[in-house]
């Protein structure tokens, strides 16, 4: 409703209107008023000192009513279900899942059965996203209002364990261009959550130099991004040992955060990097807490199931994440394929939180585009300008590989779909 009415606004009144808001108005509502009522926040800062066996429990009965309700309301489960025996209603353990063994819900089983699996019966506010398929088989989903809610919980826990505090300014370097048309769109939501973002798609000296002095000058609380546009950041830093603004944390997500990137960041800034885990299809969250000891697995947002696949040369054992979004009633997420690897810490935090712990994920680590004039690009930057500017005009484009052997040029490699939709716009 908020953002409605930001909307309709005449242009001259939106930001006067949006910076009053955000300092007349108290967290949560400056959320809206949705935010504000379900407040799985207030929820989450309780759920996190659960044992083990309350954990479980919450998990368990969430589980079961989202299994009824995909069973009662969405056709590809009802059909699923039925076929393979299980009942919903008779659903008394997480071994009752068992009947269902080799059921995982994959890209290419969402693309075949994209309609199946919209619920019948839905009616709430949905968020129709699409993923690109830069780095994997593109699809489209849906999300629910709650889902999304639920996931800002999650996050803004985290930044409460690193000791930032709602309304706190966050700077946010993660990927693309922040074109004059797009800081229109967005200033709404980043008035709102008090933040400001940074182009990433051209990093070069005199970028870095003006990103650094507005660093200097604004004093972020934190700092949040791409591991690697922040690895570009800190090496500028550190290399022309430069005196930066310490901020109270450093948040890294959707890449990989290698052991070296985190040594340069925490080095560069002087704060601690605080990482999290987690997907576009919103099925899972985990994040590190300030004893920095692994990743907490968040067990109110979803159901995880780890699948060993094998070691590694340490004998540590590789799982495969399979997931389930506790949340989601607008598109069932059930027993997804995350297509990630990740090594447990079966060892318990000493903060005192029971959730289990990831030690490593193992997958989506991007690397650094390298140019011969300096100039440093994070993938990300290629994969938001493929999505922005080709994705539509090249619509029969199944895969898209970028391949750098030297820093003069890169090759780009696509594999296209069947139909050969790209030589018909030619024609």
């Amino acid at each position: 409703m908020i953002r409605y009415i930001y909307d309709h606004l005449p242009e001259f009144v939106r930001k006067p209107a949006t910076s009053l808001f955000f300092y007349a108005v108290p967290f949560p509502y400056n959320r809206g008023l949705r935010y504000a009522n379900i407040y799985i926040y207030r929820e989450l800062m309780k759920t996190q000192w659960w044992d083990e066996k309350n954990l479980l429990l919450l998990q368990f009965e969430r589980l079961r009513d989202l299994l009824l309700y995909a069973y009662e309301n969405v056709p590809y489960y009802n059909e699923l279900f039925t076929k393979y025996g299980f009942n919903p209603k008779k659903f008394q353990d997480f071994t009752d899942l068992s009947v269902l063994p080799r059921i995982v819900l994959t890209r290419e089983e969402i693309n075949r059965n994209f309609e199946d699996l919209i619920p019948k019966n839905y009616d709430g506010y949905r968020i129709l996203l699409k993923t690109g398929g830069t780095t994997r088989l593109p699809m489209s989903f849906y999300v629910s209002e709650n889902t999304y809610l639920a996931a800002l919980a999650c996050i803004q826990r985290q930044w409460y364990w690193a000791g930032v505090k709602p309304k706190d300014l966050i700077f946010v370097f993660r990927g693309g261009v922040v074109t004059k048309k797009a800081k229109r769109l967005n200033y709404f939501c980043e008035r709102i959550n008090n933040e400001v973002y940074f182009d990433t798609s051209n990093m070069d000296g005199n970028t870095l130099n003006r990103y650094v002095d507005i660093l200097n000058r604004m004093k972020p609380t934190a700092i949040r991004g791409f591991p690697s546009c922040l690895e570009i950041l800190s090496d500028y830093i550190i290399e022309r040992k430069i005196s930066v603004h310490q901020p109270k944390a450093i948040q890294t997500s959707s890449e990989v955060l290698l052991p070296k990137q985190r040594e340069k960041i925490e080095l560069a800034f002087g704060s601690k990097v605080f990482d999290t885990y987690g997907n576009g299809e919103h099925t899972i969250i985990a994040t590190e807490c300030d004893k920095h000891s692994g990743l907490h697995l968040n067990q109110e947002f979803g159901y995880t199931e780890f699948v060993k696949i094998g070691e590694t040369e340490e004998n540590e054992s590789i799982y495969k994440v399979i997931t389930t979004s506790l949340f989601n009633s607008a598109f069932v997420f059930f027993r997804y394929d995350t297509e990630d690897l990740v090594i447990l810490d079966h060892s318990a935090c000493s903060c005192g939180r029971r959730f289990p712990l990831i030690k490593k994920v193992m997958g989506r680590c991007g690397d650094i585009i390298r140019c011969s004039n300096g100039k440093k690009i994070p993938p990300v930057s290629f994969a938001n300008f493929w999505v922005d500017n080709l994705k539509d005009r090249l619509r029969g484009i199944k895969y898209v590989q970028l391949v750098q052997k030297d820093l003069e040029y890169f090759i780009v490699r696509l594999i296209g779909q069947e139909d050969r939709e790209n030589e018909k716009m030619k024609k």
